[in-house]
């Protein structure tokens, strides 16, 4: 028990009113902060969403890769890649960046008359060291880091070695959350130094360097 002076006994209803008061308005103060909080945190989401911000997903099934490679323009061979993922981040209509991984192991020729048995063994050729070297490097990288003026800016990772080029790609989306990236262009391999792409200095006889793409993307809106 609590023994108080007489000269403090007249205040002490008061006191256990204040405690009380005290304590209610801290609670009431507790749950404003939650309430508070959750507001901001919903108004950011809501603000982020105004700003765009989406990330697409590469739709690997509807998405090709078409190549073709040669000595000349009579004499080549064409085929196929698949790309394993990709992605890329949107801002508004602003592409921000990206990472697509093409699986080399897909490689496929794709000869129109070519015998199936020559067409496999040709594409096996093409995962050999002399050429891409798929056992050491099973993927190339491509990292994109905007685009401007219908180009496409990305760094190619490849048989250990980056490539950076500019692509001319169309970009366009829809409604539906739908995206699409179509492009032909060619990359110059000649930096890369790959045996099987080297032309005879002296005959002027063999693979050119320079492969033409012929590329078509398909992503979807991230729910």
């Amino acid at each position: 028990m609590i023994f108080l002076n007489k000269k403090y006994k007249s205040y002490l209803p008061w006191y256990i009113i204040f405690i009380f008061v005290k304590k209610k308005t801290m609670k009431k103060l507790f749950l404003a902060a939650i309430v508070a909080s959750v507001a901001l945190f919903s108004a950011w989401k809501t603000a982020d969403k105004k700003e765009g911000n989406t990330a697409y997903v590469l739709d690997t099934k509807a998405s090709s890769l078409s190549w073709k490679g040669g000595k000349s323009a009579e004499y080549f061979h064409v085929g196929q890649l698949s790309f394993s993922t990709g992605s890329v981040e949107m801002n508004g209509a602003q592409l921000m960046s990206g990472t697509f991984d093409i699986d080399m192991s897909t490689i496929v020729v794709t000869d129109k008359g070519l015998p199936a048995e020559k067409a496999k063994a040709l594409a096996g050729h093409l995962t050999q060291p002399e050429f891409f070297s798929t056992a050491l490097y099973p993927k190339i990288t491509v990292l994109v880091t905007g685009y401007n003026d219908g180009k496409l800016a990305t760094t190619i990772n490849m048989l250990g070695q980056t490539i950076q080029q500019k692509l001319p790609v169309t970009l366009a989306t829809d409604s539906k959350g739908k995206m699409t990236l179509n492009g032909k262009f060619n990359l110059d391999l000649t930096a890369l130094k790959i045996p099987g792409l080297q032309v005879d200095p002296e005959s002027g006889q063999g693979i050119s360097p320079v492969i033409d793409f012929d590329l078509n993307l398909v992503l979807k809106a991230k729910k």
